[in-house]
């Protein structure tokens, strides 16, 4: 694009990449025009025979043959565009010049043939001259200076023989010509613009082909950088992560002495106090640590899935097991419903669990004290399998504004659940929606698609699982 811009600065028409795409549209077209001239000098020479003598139609044959010999000689070696060494105006010149003498070899055939009173022979020839000056306009029109070399010298024989060889009515056949060169020359100009137009709508478009090429390029260059960056970041979490649980174990297990009095009685309370905050500490640092380390594993694609079989009840069973210490504590009540009839899910064992437990404790930091946190499942709209997990007020407990200030009060663990969550489910497949209920409660479902679906027998209610 940089070159298109430094190239704005000059003439369409002097544009070297203009000049260059003008002349490969010219080759191609001329190409065709010597690829047909051996037959139209060919029947030309047979037309003529009777009135011209033979030697000379045949060194005209013979020259014209060896232009189109000569061209396409010339064209493989100078002209095409992988041809070496030439600027794009040389090449025209050259051009220019070669069609100057292959013109001039067609237009020769007048002063030879031409006979004073034979009309049809005389017109035969105008014809000719006549016809050599359309091609040469149609063929040449995007660069004038060749239009004009070619047309040149069919033109100056077509005005000058029949004055010279004596034709009757002489003077108006001039004239026609001239007007008849005239109008040409007009639609050549005409043809010429639209030409250059056409070719710069053409290079600007391979320009914007060519930038949207390297653009794309760029991004995918950018993005793989990127990719590897955030892999290596990821990495490098993970093992700080991982370094980091030796000493947190430790701090646990020495807080943990302390809380319980392992080695003899501490004397003073604050101190059981103090041992029991710091096991808590760390009880939270190191979830804190396992969903940070989840998330990475997620973003970086770590994860890889193991399905099977499950059945939704056995797994909210164990839900509710681990959970249960957590809801004891916030004195919430569990409650979970999974019809054994309904079908099997087509789903990662440990992955479901983890999820199951991030939703569940999360409900359990939004219920209020004395809450009920309910688990449910059953057929989406989509024909897939739904879980749900609502958080309500106790039931006759606080309602209302002190309920919602009891809930407001708790902390809703750490940052990280929504997004595990979120991630988890779209392994799978499924979708997260959170949805805040008037009262204060929050409802959470996870949609997995048909395809996750398994009925009680086996066989796959919506395809077959990924």
């Amino acid at each position: 694009m940089d070159r298109k811009r430094a190239e704005d600065a000059v003439p369409l028409a002097l544009s070297p990449r203009v000049m260059a795409t003008a002349l490969e549209f010219t080759r191609a077209k001329f190409t065709a025009r010597q690829i047909a001239l051996p037959v139209f000098a060919l029947a030309a020479a047979g037309l003529l025979r009777q009135s011209a003598d033979s030697l000379p139609l045949t060194i005209w044959t013979c020259a014209n043959l060896l232009c189109a010999v000569t061209w396409f000689l010339l064209d493989h070696l100078v002209l095409k565009p992988s041809a070496p060494g030439l600027h794009p105006l040389r090449k025209i010149l050259v051009f220019a010049l070669f069609l100057l003498i292959s013109a001039g070899a067609w237009a020769s055939i007048a002063p030879i043939a031409w006979v004073p009173g034979d009309r049809d022979n005389n017109y035969l020839l105008l014809m000719m001259l006549t016809g050599e000056i359309s091609v040469m306009v149609f063929t040449l029109s995007p660069i004038l200076f060749l239009t004009a070399a070619g047309a040149l010298p069919s033109l100056v024989l077509m005005i000058c023989v029949p004055l010279l060889k004596g034709m009757n009515h002489g003077a108006e056949m001039v004239t026609l010509s001239v007007v008849y060169v005239a109008v040409l020359g007009s639609v050549a100009t005409i043809m010429r613009f639209k030409s250059l137009e056409s070719i710069r709508l053409r290079e600007e478009r391979a320009d914007l082909v060519e930038d949207l090429t390297a653009r794309n390029s760029q991004a995918e260059r950018e993005r793989d950088e990127a990719r590897g960056v955030n892999q290596s970041t990821a990495r490098l979490v993970i093992q700080i992560a991982h370094d980091l649980r030796t000493p947190l174990n430790a701090i646990m297990g020495f807080s943990e002495i302390i809380r319980d009095e392992m080695l003899g009685p501490l004397g003073q309370s604050p101190y059981r106090r103090l041992g029991t905050d710091i096991y808590n500490s760390g009880i939270e640092l190191l979830s804190s640590i396992d969903h940070l380390q989840q998330v990475l594993k997620l973003e970086s694609g770590q994860i890889e899935l193991a399905p099977e079989r499950l059945r939704l009840e056995l797994a909210f069973a164990r839900a509710i097991r681990a959970a249960g210490p957590q809801a004891e504590a916030r004195q919430v009540t569990l409650k979970a419903h999974a019809p054994p009839t309904l079908p099997r899910l087509w789903a990662d064992e440990k992955i479901l669990a983890s999820l199951l437990d991030h939703l569940v404790g999360h409900a359990i930091q939004r219920c209020w004290e004395g809450g009920v946190v309910s688990m449910s499942a059953g057929l989406a709209s989509n024909g897939g399998l739904a879980i749900r997990v609502l958080s309500s007020e106790p039931i006759g407990g606080v309602s209302g504004s002190a309920a919602l200030s009891s809930a407001a009060t708790v902390s809703d663990g750490p940052a990280l659940w929504r997004q595990i969550a979120q991630g988890f489910a779209e392994l799978h497949g499924g979708t997260l929606t959170v949805e805040d209920r008037d009262n204060g409660g929050e409802l959470l479902q996870i949609e997995f698609p048909p395809e996750r679906t398994i009925s009680a027998e086996g066989d796959h209610a919506g395809g077959a699982a990924a």
